[in-house]
């Protein structure tokens, strides 16, 4: 396994101007002072919107570009489609550019519960997903696979692996029970045959799309904000389980559509000035699923414009608001009562164990989940 194209693929841990793959080493390095870990994408310092990065393609030029060098890539390509803007926007990439996708994964707990209002998942499968694919369906020569994953079973399925492991730590990620087994990487392994695949060494790309740009008014000064909380420990998976790399960010590891993304949501806020198109930072109930300030920094581009400016043609039937605790969601965690007492005991403890040690006192880390190092590049505009 070639450890330096995991670094160019997945980021790298910088203490100084040192460079580490793994973050304990660089945690080591740092005498475990986390607020001297960054996490680093591109290297960059600074990125240059003031004018089109790539003003002979389009974004949906690049989409389609992202998504060829995907296919030509591997020899069986996966998308893990939750149904939010960002994973149908790659659906979209891929079918409208008739550039063929094996399989599609869908984490939902619909079969499990029967519930749709307020579980975001099932609720954009019923609305957002099915009517897609039964368009798409309706294709000649359509053959794409569709896998439905039952998330109730998968998430007791992790949890109680922690538990016999008595490896907490797997846990101690960003976004509730569900994120390491329908948005990371580490769920393929739940997912029987394609695990099966993997392990077998054929050349498999597992893509998600969970990682659209961030951008904040540090000190004055417009920074996009690249965190880790994406990458967790899934570069440490892969070399506990020796497999080839097979986890695609279908947006942030692509310099090209960071670049291009960033360049119009600025030109967006710096033309665009009716009111109505923004929110008020304040702290609500649900949080955002974006983060772009106006052009005067006091106000937030809503979700509804964010995604039609990145994502050409960007229609969902629904949206599912989701809660501002991403640790202990009410709106996922209605699962966990079902699990045994002692998985519950678990989660709750490591969770709460783990925001509790890894609050950095970084100022520029107040705004996202405890222990997600991030990425700052102070914009050019």
């Amino acid at each position: 396994m070639n450890l330096a194209s995991l670094g160019r693929k997945y980021g790298v841990y910088k203490v100084d101007h040192k460079e580490f793959l793994l973050i304990d080493e660089a945690l080591d390095y740092a005498k475990n002072d986390r607020s001297k870990v960054k996490f680093s994408m591109f290297g960059l310092d600074t990125l240059d919107i003031s004018h089109d990065p790539f003003p002979g393609l389009s974004i949906s030029d690049l989409y389609r570009i992202r998504a060829q060098e995907i296919r030509d890539s591997y020899d069986y390509v996966v998308l893990s489609l939750s149904g939010g803007p960002d994973s149908m926007n790659i659906l979209n990439a891929f079918v409208d550019n008739n550039i063929v996708l094996d399989e599609i994964v869908n984490h939902n707990s619909l079969d499990s519960t029967g519930i749709i209002q307020g579980a975001n998942n099932n609720t954009d499968y019923v609305y957002n997903i099915k009517p897609r694919l039964q368009e798409l369906e309706k294709r000649p020569g359509w053959r794409t696979k569709f896998t439905q994953i039952d998330e109730v079973k998968s998430v007791h399925t992790y949890i109680s692996t922690a538990y016999d492991l008595g490896n907490e730590q797997m846990l101690q990620e960003q976004g509730g029970p569900n994120g390491s087994t329908s948005v990371r990487g580490q769920g393929a392994q739940y997912i029987d045959h394609i695990w099966k695949m993997i392990r077998d060494g054929k050349k498999v790309g597992y893509i998600t799309g969970v990682d659209k740009p961030w951008c904040r008014v540090i000190n004055n000064r417009r920074c996009l904000i690249i965190p880790d909380s994406n990458r967790s420990r899934f570069v440490e998976f892969l070399i506990d389980n020796q497999v080839q790399p097979y986890w695609e960010w279908f947006y942030s590891s692509d310099f090209r559509i960071v670049c291009k993304q960033a360049y119009l949501l600025h030109t967006f806020v710096s033309t665009h000035k009716d009111p109505l198109l923004y929110e008020r930072f304040t702290l609500p109930r649900y949080r955002r699923a974006q983060n772009w300030p106006s052009a005067d920094g006091r106000s937030n581009l809503r979700y509804a414009p964010f995604h039609q400016v990145i994502y050409p043609g960007y229609i969902a039937n629904v949206i599912t608001p989701k809660d501002y605790n991403t640790l202990l969601r009410p709106r996922d965690n209605w699962w966990l009562s079902n699990a045994e007492g002692k998985l519950k005991r678990l989660y709750v403890q490591a969770i709460v164990k783990w925001a509790n040690q890894t609050k950095t006192g970084d100022p520029n880390d107040t705004w996202t989940s405890p222990g997600s190092r991030i990425d700052i590049m102070q914009l050019k505009t």
